[in-house]
């Protein structure tokens, strides 16, 4: 099989790429926004929660970062549709309920792995710091946001930005439940001219430029965030 490198100039590729990677675009950004918030939820309660938010939040955490994406994915996909039949049930009958399961999903998984990265990094803050910033009667809210979080930032920034990529490389499931992103598009060209080697290639290159423009940017963050300037 020889590789036909006049394929990758195609335009039903680019055409295919394009339209793809809008909708993965989406998936990523709304999926990653749900991630950060759950997983601040998340963290805050395991780090100052009363002891039975903590054992909740904890398993959780624990429950979602063992069980496969994919599995919550469909749980959510299929389980919803049988236990609430769309035609009884108004609110389901949406056609972007495919787009909405998959962020919530990766939202879910992910969220738990968030929460981790930020419990450690405020576990990482030196504990004296927090008491000599009490004992000058600094209020909570300043003092995380003048003491913990300039530290923070740079500690969880690139626990963070590794998450992210897992976020974008989670979205490839939304296509087994017919969300028409960047793998769907790749797989429904590919069943049209056989190409597959040549258009599994250009989805991998695209897929690679997001997560490495994704990196990229967390790694400005984290320049900004160790430079004295934004301290």
């Amino acid at each position: 099989m020889q590789f036909d490198w006049k394929f990758l100039a195609d335009p039903r590729l680019a055409e295919a790429l394009i339209a793809g990677l809008k909708t993965t675009v989406v998936l990523s950004l709304c999926s990653a926004a749900g991630a950060l918030l759950i997983g601040i939820v998340l963290a805050t309660c395991r780090v100052g929660g009363p002891r039975i938010v903590q054992r909740a939040a904890r398993g959780y955490i624990d429950v979602a970062r063992n069980v496969p994406l994919i599995i919550t994915m469909f749980f959510f996909y299929f389980g919803l549709t049988n236990l609430f039949p769309p035609m009884e049930y108004g609110l389901l009958r949406t056609p972007h309920l495919a787009m909405v399961v998959t962020i919530v999903a990766i939202a879910l998984v992910e969220g738990a792995f968030v929460a981790e990265v930020l419990r450690q990094g405020v576990e990482s803050v030196p504990v004296g710091q927090l008491e000599a910033a009490a004992a000058c009667g600094i209020p909570g809210p300043t003092m995380y946001r003048h003491v913990v979080i300039p530290q923070l930032l740079p500690l969880v920034l690139p626990g963070l930005s590794s998450e992210m990529v897992n976020v974008i490389k989670g979205s490839t499931f939304a296509m087994t439940i017919s969300v028409m992103d960047l793998m769907w598009q790749g797989q429904n060209l590919e069943s049209e001219t056989f190409k597959g080697l040549e258009i599994m290639t250009a989805v991998s290159v695209v897929y690679f430029l997001l997560s490495f423009a994704t990196i990229g940017v967390f790694r400005l963050f984290e320049r900004l965030a160790k430079s004295p300037v934004h301290r």
